[in-house]
């Protein structure tokens, strides 16, 4: 297996070192390294890695690679839309901020497949996820329940993450957090191109009183009865939106040494 290379040289192709890209690095996400790969080569050398990408000139961002976007999921599938993606990130599975998983931050390592010793087939990359964004004109994308919302109160984790999911859980109003799941492509953060595996239905997405850290996020999509999966064998399959708590954390994680299954 050969992925993009996590530490090439600013404007240059990344060398092919056998390693999944990483999940960071200067705000970049890991979508940013995948460029070379979905032949946008152009846009790859014109970027600077050793800069954060808010720092990049003007309008280096304002284009969506059609295939970061799921066909099914109108909403970003509109000209006004420069900015959201479908397919994020797996980081970890566990308790919040536990990244253990496959696309986590450069100062985590470079994930190679050796690194993945729960298993190739076992673990997650990526999953596609519903978005919820801001058009380039200022309006919002229309679909609210995949939005993040943000808790009133902080919690401490994990031995607040009963009352934290009760509040995000609940039907109580919420205001809307200023990044959502799939909201930038280039933004390297949890809860916006990474997340972690908790729960793998939520009536809603929530920040943690305004930490995207310590935050719960699952994936959800337009396909009825679960979501697509990437795993790290390149297998891409339909995980339930009826998996198990546990089995969904252990795909999430690739070191805990789980024995997985039930997808």
């Amino acid at each position: 297996m050969t992925l993009p290379g996590a530490y090439g040289a600013p404007g240059r192709l990344p060398v092919v070192n056998s390693i999944f890209p990483p999940g960071g690095g200067n705000g970049h996400s890991y979508l940013v390294r995948l460029l070379p790969f979905i032949e946008k080569q152009d846009a790859y050398r014109g970027i600077d890695l050793s800069r954060h990408y808010e720092d990049q000139p003007s309008g280096k961002w304002r284009f969506v690679p059609r295939v970061f976007l799921c066909p099914s999921d109108r909403a970003t599938s509109t000209e006004k839309n420069y900015y959201a993606c479908n397919y994020v990130g797996i980081s970890g599975g566990g308790n919040t901020g536990d990244e253990n998983g496959i696309i986590v931050p450069p100062d985590k390592g470079a994930i190679t497949p050796a690194a993945v010793i729960d298993g190739l087939s076992n673990t997650l990359v990526i999953t596609e996820s519903g978005s919820f964004f801001r058009y380039s004109d200022g309006s919002e994308s229309p679909n609210r329940k995949h939005a993040t919302f943000r808790t009133e109160a902080q919690y401490r984790l994990p031995s607040e993450i009963e009352n934290f999911a009760a509040e995000c859980f609940s039907d109580s109003e919420l205001s809307v957090a200023p990044f959502s799941i799939g909201s930038e492509w280039m933004e390297e953060s949890i809860g916006v191109t990474r997340i972690i595996c908790i729960f793998p239905k939520q009536p809603r997405n929530c920040n943690n009183g305004g930490s995207y850290v310590g935050a719960l996020f699952a994936p959800n999509s337009t396909h009825a009865g679960g979501v697509y999966c990437g795993f790290g064998d390149g297998s891409v399959r339909m995980v339930s939106e009826d998996i198990s708590e546990i089995v969904w954390q252990g795909v999430g994680s690739r070191d805990n040494g789980e024995i997985i299954s039930g997808l």
